[in-house]
């Protein structure tokens, strides 16, 4: 019988990293706030991501859009600057001559 506290993702990976490398105990069953787990379900947990990945995949997730709206506002800004550069070389051009 195993007893974990904390985050049950952990207690289930320990668990089955022990049973691969001994290859002795066999999960019976588990249990998780008040209910009772099958071996399947134990194994999926253990498969699941620790919390700190799930915060890391929350954290990605969240700041794709605002990297993509730094790109596109920091493009139209390169736009506007090659815009004006034009412009100042075309003036430049017509005092010129």
């Amino acid at each position: 019988m195993i007893f974990g506290q904390g985050d049950p993702v952990r207690a289930a990976k320990i668990l089955k990293d022990f049973i691969k490398e001994h290859a002795k105990p066999a999960i019976r069953a588990g249990a998780l706030e008040g209910r009772y787990l099958t071996p399947a379900e134990v194994e999926m947990l253990a498969s699941l991501p620790s919390r700190e990945q799930l915060y890391g995949q929350l954290v990605s997730t969240l700041a794709a859009p605002l990297s993509w709206l730094v790109g596109a506002l920091s493009q139209k800004a390169s736009s506007l600057v090659i815009v004006l550069q034009a412009y100042q070389d075309k003036k430049a051009q017509a005092s010129q001559g």
